[in-house]
């Protein structure tokens, strides 16, 4: 039925008005809804295929429905209404209070989280399980980056609820051995994969260790990357490789330069190794090599 008569004048829906603004027929112009007749044919006729394909219609439910099924409404109310304004009407009602969304199922490993790459591009996202399992992952990723506001972050979207993502970002990780750990790892990240591949920050103290009983604390004084670093590094790691293939392959994507007071006066500078940890090279004296222990928890900021 069309609504008609001055009540309905001042009325609009974006569909009339697209009509009026492209210049479409009267017809189309026109606002238009069922009749409590036509309601009731609907519901006869919605009976019928309960009847014919075997349905208990008590058991067949009815929702509110915009964009059919991107928005369902359940708990729907036959509302009889009537105003000075409008008259006598009927609606169908509902609220977003019982929208209706789709949650993923859960599911967890023993250790870590689910997480299947997409490769690397700006990012390095991957899909998780479900929106629980991505919320875990980042309290994980603030617990191994001591912060409360890391830039790696869940990318949960209500109306694609199986395409939920989560996004590391390459100021905090090393994105292609984070991807290279997690495909080896069955598309499980852990702390220790987190951990392997984070980028340490500046004002920590890690532990460092020149021989296994030998513990000094390392302050975290330069974080540089490589494509900025000075050339001199870069030939500093190119030697060290030449010397000591089984540490370093002479590819970093950082290099970190730590004040180890108990240790040196200088400052130590170290190089992601071939296995994706840090090592120091010998740069004033050939004493200089040891590891940054950045695979467990910091110990305190300064």
């Amino acid at each position: 039925m069309y609504l008609k008569g001055d009540k309905w004048k001042n009325w609009h829906t974006r569909c009339s008005d697209a009509a009026i603004k492209e210049n479409k027929s009267e017809e189309d112009t026109k606002l238009s809804t069922i009749s409590v007749s036509k309601l009731l044919e609907y519901a006869h006729t919605a009976l019928h295929h309960c009847e014919i394909n075997n349905l208990d219609p008590y058991k067949v439910p009815v929702f509110l429905t915009l964009e059919r099924d991107n928005n369902l409404y359940s708990n729907i109310g036959l509302g009889i209404c009537c105003s000075s304004q409008l008259g006598t009407y009927v609606t169908l009602e509902s609220s977003d209070y019982y929208k209706m969304f789709y949650v993923a199922p859960d599911s967890k490993p023993e250790v870590g989280e689910y997480w299947r790459s997409r490769g690397v591009g700006y990012d390095l996202s991957g899909f998780v399980v479900s929106k629980l399992a991505g919320e875990r992952l980042t309290r994980l990723v603030k617990y191994v980056l001591n912060t409360d506001e890391p830039l790696s972050h869940l990318d949960y979207r209500e109306f694609e609820p199986n395409w939920i993502q989560f996004k590391f970002q390459k100021e905090e990780f090393n994105l292609e051995l984070l991807d290279k750990l997690a495909r080896a790892n069955d598309n499980i990240v852990n702390e220790a994969i987190l951990r392997q591949c984070m980028i340490p920050k500046k004002r920590q103290i890690y532990n460092f260790f020149d021989e296994p009983s030998r513990l000094y604390k390392a302050y975290i004084k330069k974080v540089i990357p490589f494509n900025k670093a000075d050339i001199h590094l870069k030939i500093h790691l190119v030697n060290s490789a030449l010397n000591c293939s089984w540490i370093w392959n002479g590819d970093t994507d950082y290099f970190i330069g730590c004040y180890i007071p108990e240790y040196d006066d200088h400052l130590i500078w170290f190089a992601r190794t071939k296995y994706g940890t840090w090592f120091s090279m010998d740069i004033q004296s050939n004493w200089q090599g040891g590891l940054l222990d950045v695979n467990r928890d910091i110990q305190f900021s300064f």
